[in-house]
């Protein structure tokens, strides 16, 4: 699964909320930031596929 969150820097506080609400429901996602469109950021989620 992959879930991406794009945001604003006057969003980071609610961003990172929701970072945190989502690794307590998948605490082995692997999160990656980028900040290649200025001003946007991502955050990038990705879980490992089921077993």
């Amino acid at each position: 699964m992959k879930i991406t969150i794009s945001y604003i820097p006057s969003e980071a506080v609610l961003a990172d909320r929701l970072l945190s609400f989502a690794r307590l429901l998948l605490p082995d996602v692997k999160v990656r930031r980028a900040n290649t469109h200025p001003p946007q950021i991502s955050i990038y989620m990705t879980t490992k596929r089921p077993q």
